[in-house]
């Protein structure tokens, strides 16, 4: 009974004493805490880093991951541009819309074309939505069509990375893939997708944003993206380079650009192997731009006197700004961006003048680490040698033809005019 007794009262007590070694410990530690002089670590530490970028009250919460589109940060680039320093002191300010839900700047457009044609009555309860693409609209549209309740079976080809397929697939898509092999042209591939989904326009069972001909498209940067850039880049910027591709950054962002800073100019880029600007027709790597002609948007855009210049960059180049920006400034940038930068640093390279140069993250290159890190070399993938590279391209650069404005030969007095009342202002005239 002793021994009994004794046994259990001694397990208490060691709890008990162990409880107040902890306690005690604790108080210790704290006091210590209090009382001891901030290390030099921690000192450096405060000084390195003040977080002042999150001293604004957070934001409420919301309803969905759609309501989180938008408000994406600008970074401006520091050691990319540096070897530009001397000639052109020149500033890369990027706006990372990568951190969109989603992980691109299609999020916007995907949203918007389809809350737009909801509002219309185009697209009704219980409808299938098809679009062709080559991977980041399908991804948009995949995640706004999981949240809506659409089912959603993008048109696809086999060149899409297998990560991006995936992701359609955990997202509750139905992807149809078209063509056979990897080898297939990316024109081709493009041509077999467009004429696929053409046969689904004559289903009403089916809704097609048709991102290639929708004006929501620009329309959502018009609404958005623009306001937003040109207001972190405080109006500001000698040269604005946009992917021209489907023609939505184009007619949305730079348009707004070109209507809110004055002599700004506007460059369109396209992947090597395009034909929008390229006068060879080939296969390129990357999926987010490119094209096998040039589609009506574009040529309306070129008609609004939007676009002053047009580079066709080969993808080595562009997956070479990819692994230099990863690698020194701590940012990875899809395929695209990649291409879009090069094109900026030629533009830099071959007029002094320009000093502040903004553009897109498009995407980030989580998806293409086979193709970014693809000719990877430590030597090579540097700052310095990058103006080397740059130096060297021979890049197909193209002065769009703007329009020719016909004056009469008699100019009225304005005396002689009748005031009207001013039109309604309005920006998505994209067509």
């Amino acid at each position: 009974g002793i021994n009994a007794e004794y046994g259990t009262r001694g397990t208490w007590n060691m709890a008990s004493s162990t409880a107040a070694l902890r306690t005690f410990a604790m108080s210790l530690s704290t006091a210590r805490l209090l009382t001891r002089e901030a290390t030099p670590a921690a000192a450096r530490i405060g000084a390195k880093r003040t977080f002042k970028t999150r001293r604004a009250a957070p934001p409420a919460a919301v309803d969905g991951i759609l309501d989180t589109i938008g408000n994406t940060p600008v970074v401006s680039v520091q050691k990319l541009p540096k070897p530009w320093s001397a000639s052109n002191d020149l500033q890369i300010l990027l706006k990372m819309e990568s951190l969109n839900p989603g992980w691109s700047v299609k999020a916007r457009p995907a949203l918007n074309m389809l809350e737009q044609a909801e509002a219309r009555g185009e697209l009704k309860k219980g409808m299938i939505i098809s679009e062709s693409s080559s991977g980041n609209t399908a991804a948009a549209l995949a995640m706004a069509c999981a949240v809506k309740g659409y089912r959603f079976e993008p048109v696809v080809d086999i060149k899409m990375p297998g990560d991006k397929l995936q992701l359609l697939e955990v997202y509750g898509a139905h992807p149809i893939v078209v063509g056979k092999s990897l080898d297939d042209e990316m024109a081709a591939l493009k041509i077999e997708r467009r004429e696929l989904v053409n046969k689904l326009k004559t289903d009403s069972r089916y809704y097609i944003p048709d991102q290639y001909n929708n004006l929501d498209n620009a329309g959502a940067h018009i609404l958005s993206t623009g306001p937003e850039f040109v207001a972190q880049c405080k109006g500001r910027l000698d040269l604005a380079v946009v992917m021209m591709s489907t023609g939505g950054q184009v007619g949305g962002i730079g348009r707004y650009i070109k209507e809110n800073i004055p002599g700004c100019q506007l460059l369109a880029v396209e992947p090597h192997g395009s034909t929008i600007y390229g006068q060879t027709k080939g296969s390129y790597l990357n999926t987010g731009g490119g094209l096998d002609y040039k589609p009506g948007v574009v040529e309306g855009l070129e008609d609004d006197g939007l676009v002053d210049q047009a580079m066709v960059v080969e993808d080595a180049d562009g997956l070479a700004v990819c692994r230099v920006l990863a690698k020194h400034d701590g940012m990875l940038v899809g395929p695209s961006t990649g291409i879009a930068m090069f094109a900026a640093l030629k533009a830099a390279e071959m007029d002094p003048t320009i000093q502040r140069i903004g553009l897109m993250a498009c995407d980030d290159g989580r998806a293409y680490m086979g193709s970014i890190m693809e000719g990877a070399c430590n030597k090579a993938d540097t700052p310095e040698m990058l103006r080397e590279r740059v130096q060297a391209a021979q890049i197909e650069t193209y002065v769009v033809k703007k329009p020719v404005l016909e004056m009469p030969q008699e100019v009225p007095r304005i005396t002689d005019v009748p005031r009207q009342p001013s039109p309604e202002v309005t920006h998505f005239n994209t067509a």
